[in-house]
């Protein structure tokens, strides 16, 4: 059974790595975040995504489940459908759902300050400024920029990599946190997800 004193090390602060790393600390795992990116909360940022981000059901349920549902709310705007145009310049509306039902337009950077800051509250650390270099598949030792060497149990990476011989990806690893086993093992070329494990789960 994997143990809950191993480290967890996440490689990206966004939306999904701040998320993640709420569930696995609020479960008792010692978890580390590696962002490339200074805090968002305390410096302006350049680039990324600024558009607001549409929150489904879906997603209301999982901030239900970290306590910031409530909160995020606050500043939501439903959004009951779309408009769409032909090239004749003909509108059609197109609802998300029935009659009541709609979708929530929310600040994609205050998600992910707010994701960050309840994180924090639950003892995730955050290392910003801190680019992931290469991940060693082996003995899941991941290296940044500046050479500096970090081992853990389970390297989980949420970024886009850009295929590079220094950093090849061989396989991903869905995993059931409940029961600590492994559910699916997948070779994969060009990935946008990782999951390297040392530790193995019975």
């Amino acid at each position: 059974m994997y143990s809950k004193e191993k480290n967890i090390a996440i490689i990206g602060a966004g939306l999904v790595g701040s998320l993640l790393s709420i569930y696995l600390a609020k479960r008792g795992y010692k978890i580390t975040v590696f962002e490339r990116r200074a805090d968002m909360r305390k410096s302006a940022m350049d680039g990324g995504r600024s558009i607001n981000l549409a929150l489904s059901n879906r997603g209301i349920r999982a901030l239900e489940e970290i306590g910031l549902a409530d909160v995020i709310k606050q500043t939501a705007v439903p959004m009951h459908g779309r408009v769409m145009h032909d090239r004749l310049g003909k509108l059609t509306f197109q609802p998300y759902g029935k009659q009541g039902q709609f979708i929530n337009s929310v600040s994609r950077s205050g998600l992910n300050k707010a994701l960050m800051t309840e994180a924090e509250k639950l003892g995730v650390n955050f290392l910003f400024d801190h680019r992931v270099e290469k991940v060693n598949l082996v003995n899941t030792v991941l290296t940044t920029v500046d050479g500096r060497q970090s081992t853990r149990s389970l390297i989980v990476s949420l970024v886009r990599m850009a295929p590079s011989p220094r950093f090849v990806v061989h396989f991903s690893l869905q995993i059931d946190l409940i029961s600590h086993r492994i559910i699916l093992i997948t070779a994969i070329k060009n990935c946008t997800f990782l999951l390297v494990m040392r530790v193995p789960f019975n």
